[in-house]
């Protein structure tokens, strides 16, 4: 499994950086990402921002991962998207840059970023897919940063304990960025996140 930014953040550099064109809530978690990022969305969209959501894994269609104001992205404008993150991908391979080694979930997190970008989103609302640290979402910055919960969960990846998988997950919190968060204080993942503010 590639848990590797280099990929993600070279394609958005030949881009000209597209992810700042908006503003961020970056959710992390073991369970309640999706219901979460939904509530946040629903939220944005009835105080009359613009917004848009990317999510995963997707139940029925893949048009599921990227919603605006609640409603699914086209298969047109999510097939336009797709060209042209995979179009990048293509011009690393021919630059032998590290957007070569873009995986699919990268693509699909950059084809929800030009999507927002296309649609004139104010906020986008973008859910990891595992982790956070070096997930690849996590090229972003979130201005606000939510940490649903930590519990253990591939544990191959981001460790055993409930303080080293809190690690990977705080690892979204940038300088400025406000973090909200429901895991108590005063347990191991919670002495974490708060050595991590």
């Amino acid at each position: 499994m590639s848990v590797d930014l280099a990929p993600l953040r070279d394609l958005l550099h030949q881009l000209k950086n597209p992810q700042k064109q908006f503003r961020t809530i970056h959710i992390a978690g073991t369970k309640g990402k999706g219901s979460v990022g939904a509530l946040i969305e629903a939220g944005l969209d009835r105080a009359g921002l613009v917004c848009g959501r990317f999510s995963s894994p997707h139940v029925e269609r893949i048009t599921e991962r990227i919603t605006f104001g609640g409603k699914e992205i086209s298969e047109a404008m999510l097939a336009t998207m797709m060209k042209h993150a995979w179009l990048a991908r293509e011009s690393a391979m021919l630059r032998a840059t590290a957007g070569r080694n873009a995986t699919r979930f990268d693509l699909e997190a950059l084809t929800a970023i030009l999507a927002f970008v296309d649609a004139r989103v104010t906020w986008a609302v973008v859910e990891c897919g595992l982790g956070g640290r070096v997930d690849s979402t996590n090229v972003i910055d979130g201005e606000v940063c939510v940490l649903t919960n930590v519990g253990l969960e591939h544990m191959a990846v981001l460790g055993t304990t409930h303080a080293a998988i809190a690690f990977q997950k705080v690892g979204i919190l940038k300088c400025g960025a406000t973090m909200i968060t429901g895991v108590v204080p005063d347990c191991a993942a919670g002495q974490v996140i708060m050595s991590s503010w």
